[in-house]
């Protein structure tokens, strides 16, 4: 039943007869119970690369405002720093935000250890997604510094496109403008997956669909030039109007190891939505995008919902490596 666009994707390898079997155990471990066709992809136009702007400036107690047009902050910290979390407010048309708290990225939230990506990763914050703001204030701690980061990630006239159909369309990276200069390895290709991790954005739900793309933007960003990782850490995004985004290169093509959830990338892929969604649900339409495309990638490896699997550490602060 993926014959019709597996041509056109280069439908991944996987060895004859072996089925994976998945089951969800945890939160983070999504999987779905019926498999359906292969996407159509919206391929978008080489020429439409934008290339994100961003700046980074130290802050302290006594300057711990910056004013700049964004569309992500963030906070790197050094890397003996041992907070957990750093409170910033931004400023937007109207007016100043409330002071959210943003949480330092846990090492089982990135790069597998071992890696070349886990050695270049920095000590940093979560993003904040924050559309259309012009001013962000850190809470700094007296005699200590820190390093505002801030990015816009562009405009564009296009839209991404999407289909009427039971299968999703996803808009790929050069549909979103993706500046491949800012990619710094080619992600490692894997024989397929076992289960997915959803993660949600820390980031206002209001954003239209004109600002979504950007965010897309924002988020590699700093995932590769803050964070130094090799590529945006998702396979997949999701906005909150459904709209699916082509995340780490190759995705479309292949099964390729992310940054989604330490110790397990080479097993998993992952998929994030825009939007905070600790206290709120997300939005039907972003549900059943993230839906449809486990639906999608795990068919392509023959996976099970309702059966097991075991999965073996990399390594991380929770699971020890084996």
């Amino acid at each position: 039943m993926f014959e019709a666009t597996a041509s056109r994707q280069g439908r991944r390898p996987r060895p004859r007869g072996i089925i994976y079997l998945a089951r969800v155990t945890a939160a983070s471990l999504v999987t779905s119970a019926a498999l359906i066709a292969a996407p159509v992809v919206s391929i978008g136009s080489a020429d439409q690369t934008i290339e994100p702007m961003i700046l980074e400036q130290p802050v302290t107690a006594d300057a711990a405002t910056v004013r700049a047009n964004f569309d992500l902050a963030a906070v790197v910290l050094d890397q003996d720093d041992i907070a957990s979390e750093v409170e910033v407010r931004v400023r937007d048309e109207d007016g100043w935000g409330d002071w959210t708290a943003l949480e330092v990225i846990a090492e089982d939230d990135g790069p597998d250890p071992a890696t070349a990506e886990y050695a270049r990763a920095q000590r940093a914050t979560e993003p904040l997604l924050a559309p259309g703001s012009s001013e962000i204030e850190v809470r700094v701690s007296a005699g200590s510094t820190a390093e505002v980061v801030l990015i816009d990630g562009g405009t564009r006239g296009a839209q991404p496109a999407s289909r009427a159909s039971a299968a999703p369309s996803i808009v790929s990276r050069a549909g979103w403008g993706a500046d491949e200069s800012l990619r710094n390895c080619t992600p490692t290709r894997l024989a397929g997956y076992k289960a997915a991790v959803v993660h949600h954005t820390v980031t206002r739900n209001d954003y239209t669909t004109e600002e979504a793309p950007s965010l897309v933007r924002s988020i590699y960003a700093y995932h590769t030039k803050t964070l130094n990782w090799c590529d945006i850490g998702y396979q997949f995004l999701v906005d909150r109007y459904g709209t699916i985004y082509e995340g780490r290169y190759g995705s479309m093509a292949h099964a390729v190891q992310g940054a989604q959830s330490a110790g397990f990338n080479a097993q998993t892929f992952g998929v994030s939505i825009l939007g905070t969604f600790t206290e709120t649900q997300a939005p039907a339409p972003a549900m059943t995008s993230v839906d449809q495309v486990i639906q999608w990638q795990l068919g392509l490896d023959r996976v099970d919902p309702t059966g097991s699997t075991t999965f073996v550490s990399a390594g991380n602060t929770k699971h020890p490596e084996g």
